[in-house]
């Protein structure tokens, strides 16, 4: 879902303003994963006691986390706003979805199980990620990019002004 909040925001307002949700939302979503992962870690709550100990497990999920969001946001939103201007309104999404979610997918992947403490995790992180990888492609290209073109042609007829063709 955020990569189509963010290839609307980049079509309609341009890669700044995308990139400035992105800085303001990093830092905050990092904390939030940390805290909740490690009062929920294990699907049990801990109790607010675990959140005196630093959790190195944790820590490098939530990491991975964050690193892939950002890396593959700023690809995305790179990606997006050189082909915004194509012939066809759907060049742009599927393929900064495309490039977007590859690095996302395996950076993830890689920061948090290449050489983990999970032997299973760290023996078949790479074919897990590209299951994931495949998953996530699937559904971003069957519901997430038609998805984009009605909003966009919505939105496109509700603001004066604004061309209405190559949406």
């Amino acid at each position: 879902f955020i990569f189509l909040a963010t290839d609307l925001t980049v079509r309609l307002l341009g890669k700044g303003p995308a990139r400035l949700v992105i800085a303001r939302v990093m830092i905050p979503a990092l904390i939030a994963s940390y805290v909740v992962s490690v009062l929920f870690q294990e699907a049990a709550f801990r109790g607010f006691s675990a959140l005196l100990e630093f959790n190195t497990f944790v820590a490098r999920i939530s990491l991975a986390s964050f690193l892939a969001y950002v890396l593959g946001q700023i690809l995305d939103i790179q990606v997006f706003d050189r082909l915004r201007r194509s012939r066809h309104w759907w060049t742009a999404p599927v393929a900064s979805t495309i490039l977007g979610n590859l690095l996302d997918t395996f950076t993830f992947f890689f920061v948090a199980f290449w050489r983990s403490d999970n032997p299973f995790m760290a023996q078949h992180w790479v074919e897990i990620a590209t299951v994931d990888y495949g998953v996530k492609l699937s559904i971003s290209l069957l519901l997430f990019v038609p998805l984009y073109g009605m909003l966009l042609n919505g939105i496109l007829k509700m603001l004066p002004g604004r061309p209405q063709s190559n949406a």
